[in-house]
């Protein structure tokens, strides 16, 4: 749900025509593309907000060190 947040709150994700979409479009789309269904959409995204500070992008932050190592692991840095 962290990405799905990033992606939605930073308006990265656009329809046809340029603008937004929608909360619920974005995450049909995660839903369809990594076949499983949230529970409720809406619980999860301020479950999310409601996290300690040191929690709220947990999951990223461990993105951003796989991609590191796996760069570094590559001759890369």
């Amino acid at each position: 749900m962290e990405v799905i947040c990033g992606l939605f709150y930073s308006h990265s994700v656009r329809n046809k025509t340029g603008n937004p979409v929608n909360f619920s479009d974005l995450t049909r789309v995660f839903e369809t593309g990594m076949n499983f269904k949230f529970a409720d959409i809406y619980k999860k995204r301020d479950d999310v907000f409601r996290r300690k500070a040191a929690k709220l992008t947990e999951f990223l932050n461990e993105l951003i060190i796989a991609i590191k190592i796996e760069s570094k692991n590559r001759g890369y840095r």
